[in-house]
């Protein structure tokens, strides 16, 4: 408003700024002893105004003038209940007033106030208005105040500096503390004022300057006898005879100082609240403050909160390692440097280690989303273990990783760093961090597992990298050694069963001393039920297994055969040739000892297996078969091969089961085939052998109905009896009349079929139609003529086109009968 504003002789003045003309005197203003103006911008109907307010004590009254862009629009009159000690605006439209027992804040819009630090039960006030305030006891406004000043700043934000005793408590326009600590003063303040970013007090002897962000300490002033203080970005302080006038040090050069002596909250708090400076320049220097405190946190001993605010600033991994003794950082240790030449021991380098972890593990989230991201995961996982940390370029390569390495070479780095810090922090987490994708450097991570003596884990690694050859190296030697976890041929079974058929060679590289050693365990590496198992190649599996354990190529074969139900002909050929090959030798071997159940139970696999199995050859197992012996494999692959009357020879004449070559031809039914057996029970090829006249009866008596009489007769013997073939005959002649009356049957059928069709055919000839020049097409109404036409049941004649669209209108009767 360009005015001044003045108290004296109890009268409130208004003075222009210009020509210091006093202004016009307001009314209802005698005997005034305090006052507050504010002045802001305010929005009314969309259109912003400059909006002042003065608020003048007159006795037991509060007035309130209100201009807008210089008219006096409003005056508001409040009663209080006491004379007010101080009045400062808490916002545009609230007052905050201090009464000799209490502080209060007035909303002027509602007229109702709220008490400040109120007891529990002392809570009446809240919310009523000032006029009701003037019936109540002064003292149930609140706290009690102490016997100094009562003091009340207003700083930034419509936030007020209100003095408690020797606190001063931060509060906001509602009378609600915003902040959990207040300022605590070495002595009650005699004066209170700010100047950004400070709080000051005037003390019986000396000044105090704090950091309202920080409530410390910044500076001690010692003055003699100071009294009085402005308010404002001015700060003079007076005594009886004397004024004096702060002025601030260039806030970067305090914030260097700062920095200086290791007060780094207070630099961040004094940086933080600076508003005059570019953003880029204020982010900067927070970051490298914060990061100065950070390594100021780690050499005293604050790991946790310095790793911590080393993640949040996203700090170069590489720098922040570098912290570590040579245990953990390796060539990048620059721990001998730090402090002159101290470094992290005993507890605190595990406390150190243990905050490294979280910092560490949330840079491999990061790192490993942007190397997904980027494609880049597989080309990691190929890193070379010669690569060297410790001559890497310090500039930054990528906002994302911040750090002085390539993605690469920095995913490496953090996961070896991250190995060495659980083997000497938690060494139960090395195991999970190996079994997942990681970045480990191979040749450093190598040689720290077999320090550690961790064995499995450097399978996990060699796994995860693909490096199969040094997992099975490893594993067979500390197999066929004792004393270690990895004692035995387990281990190594379940490596090799989980390869894929791209590393098949190495399986059938590092299993024959499993197989040698644990013949059972090591079958397992070639018949456990899994997808990797069962995609082996198997013919050379067979091989394998034939040169290193002979005596598994049959469990092996009848797993593929008859679990996973392989049908190559080689493999069933095998599996008989070896089932034969173990029969023969048993029963060479049957003159120093008696056939064994093995072997019994070898030949009955064999001949069940040469009887279902449909896919051998027989004319190569036959080949196999010595030429005494083994006829009913014999007879078996005569027959697998058409051969019957062979095969029922042997039946027959070697082994002399009549009832087993019955059950053949009635497996194998044809009329010839009971034939066949008849003229070999009758007429043997082998002049030694006795023709079977009690067989071949018995056959006839059973069978005879299915065997010509000409054959029959022209085979027996001539003095054969008759009175034993009655069964035969009498079967035989039910058989022939069946046969013939069924022949009758079948013939009166067709008889009577002939006759329907014959009846049929007149019926259809008997049928037609006269096509005229003159008859037309019901449909397209156009003459027959000579185009090609169809008849329907009914009679009606069209042509033929229009047959299927004739047949869907109403003179439909069926289908046509014919086309003429």
């Amino acid at each position: 408003m360009d005015v001044l504003v003045s108290l004296s002789d109890n009268v409130v003045s208004m003075y222009d700024t210009q020509t210091l003309t006093i202004r016009p005197q307001l009314p209802k203003i005698k005997n005034a002893y305090l006052f507050a103006v504010s002045s802001s911008i305010e929005i009314e109907e969309g259109i912003p105004a400059i909006v002042t307010r003065l608020c003048v004590a007159v006795k037991k009254k509060l007035v309130v003038y209100t201009w807008q862009d210089m008219e006096l629009v409003e005056t508001k009159e409040f009663n209080i209940p006491d004379r007010v000690r101080k009045i400062t605006w808490a916002s545009s439209t609230k007052l905050c007033s201090s009464f000799t027992k209490g502080y209060a804040i007035l909303d002027l819009p509602s007229g109702k106030v709220t008490e400040l630090f109120a007891n529990a039960g002392e809570g009446s006030g809240l919310g009523s208005s000032l006029s009701e305030l003037g019936s109540m006891a002064i003292g149930a406004m609140g706290m009690i105040l102490n016997a100094g000043k009562p003091l009340i700043v207003r700083l930034p934000n419509d936030e007020l500096l209100v003095e408690k005793d020797n606190v001063s408590i931060f509060i906001g326009p509602d009378g609600t503390p915003t902040r959990k600590a207040g300022i605590s003063w070495s002595a009650a303040p005699e004066e209170l004022g700010y100047s950004f970013p400070y709080a000051i007090a005037i003390l019986s002897k000396h000044v105090e300057i704090r950091n309202i962000g920080t409530q410390r300490l910044v500076q001690n002033i010692e003055l003699t006898n100071p009294q009085m203080m402005t308010q404002g970005k001015v700060i003079y302080i007076a005594s009886s005879d004397h004024v004096w006038r702060l002025i601030p040090l260039d806030f970067m050069k305090q914030i260097d100082q700062l920095v200086e002596v290791n007060e780094f909250e207070e630099a961040l708090s004094l940086l933080d609240q600076i508003e005059k400076i570019l953003p880029e320049e204020k982010n900067a220097q927070l970051t490298r403050i914060r990061n100065l405190y950070a390594h100021f946190l780690f050499r005293n001993g604050g790991y946790e909160q310095a790793l911590s605010m080393f993640q949040e600033l996203d700090a170069d991994p590489v720098e922040v390692i570098s912290l570590y003794p040579p245990v953990i950082a390796g060539t990048l240790s620059k721990a001998d440097e730090q402090d002159g030449g101290s470094t992290l021991e005993g507890g605190n380098l595990k406390d150190a280690i243990e905050a490294l972890v979280g910092f560490l593990t949330d840079w491999r989230r990061k790192v490993s989303k942007t190397l997904s991201s980027n494609g880049e995961t597989q080309s990691i996982k190929r890193v070379g273990s010669s690569a060297t940390l410790s001559s890497l370029s310090t500039n930054v390569e990528s906002v994302v990783a911040k750090s002085s390495i390539s993605l690469p070479l920095l995913a490496q780095l953090i996961d070896t760093t991250l190995l060495k810090a659980y083997l000497n922090s938690n060494d139960a987490l090395v195991g999970p961090l190996l079994r997942v994708s990681n970045h480990c450097n191979v040749a450093e991570s190598e040689t720290l597992l077999l320090q550690h003596k961790k064995y499995r884990e450097l399978v996990d690694l060699y796994r995860g990298k693909g490096l199969h050859r040094k997992s099975l190296q490893l594993l067979t030697k500390l197999g066929r050694s004792s004393g270690n976890p990895l004692s035995g041929c387990s281990s190594t079974v379940i490596y090799l069963q989980k390869l894929g058929v791209d590393d098949f060679d190495l399986v059938l590289e590092f299993s024959p001393w499993v197989l040698q050693t644990d013949p059972e365990l090591g079958l397992s590496i070639f018949t456990e039920d899994m997808s990797e198992v069962v995609a082996q190649p198997r013919a050379r599996v067979v091989e394998h297994l034939d040169h290193y354990a002979p005596d598994l190529c049959i469990p092996y074969l009848e797993h593929i055969i008859h679990e996973l139900e392989d049908n190559n002909p080689e493999f069933h050929n095998t599996l008989i040739i070896l089932y034969l090959n173990n029969v023969m030798n048993a029963e060479n071997d049957q003159i120093v000892e008696p056939v064994t159940e093995d072997h019994n139970s070898t030949r009955q696999k064999l001949i069940k297996f040469l009887t279902e199995s449909t896919f051998y050859k027989a004319e190569k197992i036959l080949g196999q078969l010595t030429t005494d012996g083994f006829y009913e494999e014999r007879a078996i692959l005569l027959s697998r091969m058409g051969l019957h009357e062979q095969a029922l020879n042997i039946y027959v004449h070697k082994l002399g089961d009549f009832a087993k070559a019955e059950s053949y031809c009635k497996e194998h039914w044809t009329p010839e085939l009971f034939v066949t057996l008849l003229r070999i029970y009758l007429k043997p090829s082998n002049p030694e052998d006795s023709p079977l006249i009690e067989p071949a009866i018995a056959l006839l008596a059973s069978y005879g109905s299915s065997i010509d009489v000409s054959e029959v007769l022209s085979m027996l013997p001539e003095d054969t009896k008759l009175e034993n073939l009655n069964k035969y005959f009498e079967k035989y002649l039910r058989e022939l009349h069946k046969n013939s009356r069924m022949n009758h049957v079948v013939s009166s059928l067709l008889r009577a079929e002939g006759v329907q069709v014959q009846e049929k055919l007149v019926h259809y000839r008997s049928r037609y139609v006269k096509i005229t020049e003159d008859r037309m097409c019901p449909h397209c109404l156009k003459r027959i003529g000579n185009s090609v036409f169809a008849v329907f049941p009914n009679g009606v004649v069209v042509h033929y086109s229009c047959k299927e669209k004739m047949g869907k209108g109403p003179l439909r009767a069926g289908k046509p009968f014919g086309n003429m």
